[in-house]
């Protein structure tokens, strides 16, 4: 609704006007082509009016509501979902008539952050050292050279592992990151601004029909349990740690003729480590 009314660029002067231009805005969201982006994926409507979404199942872990480890994504077109053939193989789709859905493995993600030091507004960097885990089932490994950190300009690499630990039938694997990574700073409330500092994590060849990333929960600490700020830095306070999960689309053709720049349907998971720094404005003036 919030993309319909800055496309439309609606002013509020007229009630019915304005709905109208909103209504046949999102009409004319029928094709993954036309899709826009959401926190779960592209948003569009079938003939019926429907948007198709899977559903996501939950499990409790450790006290924790969390992703269960495999979910079953809906397919509408078996064309549009990369190595469809090696997924039938491996006896990863379910067919139950009228609709598809996918056997998809879930790798959970997370993130101890140890420092955050070079805060650069001139070069639009940030330096951060953390650990990285991935827990995820025995009978789906997780490979370390498919990791990649998307916004590294230097370092980011995982190295060799730091912990590996089997319980319940699941396997953590933890390694050590250090590196610099971009930011978009933005200063419209400067001095009294906020940045936000993200580390989002992917798989390099990995769609969402072959692994979903989720967050599941705090590896070995968790962010109130540090009595010391990860931020060294006299100019700003670290004021907040989250973790999400979105999901992107590639804006390609991949050759079809007529298509260029639109979304192409082929879709990726990403876990997002965002830090949130606000500006010592008393220690700034001095």
């Amino acid at each position: 609704m919030l993309q319909a009314i800055a496309a439309t660029g609606i002013s509020g002067a007229n009630r019915d006007s304005d709905r109208r231009l909103v209504h046949d805005w999102l009409a004319g969201l029928n094709r993954p082509q036309a899709a826009v982006k959401g926190v779960a994926g592209p948003i569009y409507f079938d003939n019926d009016g429907n948007v198709q979404q899977s559903l996501s199942v939950g499990m409790f872990y450790g006290g924790r509501l969390i992703s269960a480890p495999v979910q079953f994504l809906p397919v509408t077109d078996p064309l549009k979902v990369p190595g469809w053939d090696r997924l039938k193989e491996n006896g990863l789709v379910i067919d139950s008539g009228e609709t598809r859905f996918v056997k998809t493995p879930v790798i959970y993600a997370g993130v101890d952050l140890n420092s955050l030091d070079n805060i650069d507004v001139r070069a639009s960097t940030f330096a951060a050292d953390f650990f990285v885990w991935f827990r995820s089932l025995q009978d789906f490994p997780v490979d370390p050279h498919e990791v990649e950190f998307p916004t590294v300009v230097s370092g980011g690499q995982l190295g060799q592992e730091v912990l590996r630990r089997n319980r319940d039938g699941f396997t953590t694997v933890t390694y050590h990151v250090k590196g610099v990574f971009h930011c978009d700073y933005e200063f419209s409330r400067f001095p009294f601004d906020r940045q936000e500092l993200k580390i989002p994590i992917q798989f390099r060849n990995s769609t969402s029909y072959s692994v979903i990333l989720a967050y599941g929960g705090a590896g070995n600490r968790t962010p109130e349990a540090s009595t010391k700020s990860p931020l060294a830095s006299k100019l700003w306070k670290l004021t907040n740690q989250i973790f999400y999960r979105d999901v992107v689309a590639y804006q390609s053709s991949f050759g079809e003729p007529g298509t260029a720049g639109a979304q192409s349907g082929v879709q990726f998971n990403r876990i997002n480590a965002q830090m949130t720094i606000y500006r010592d404005v008393f220690g700034y003036a001095v």
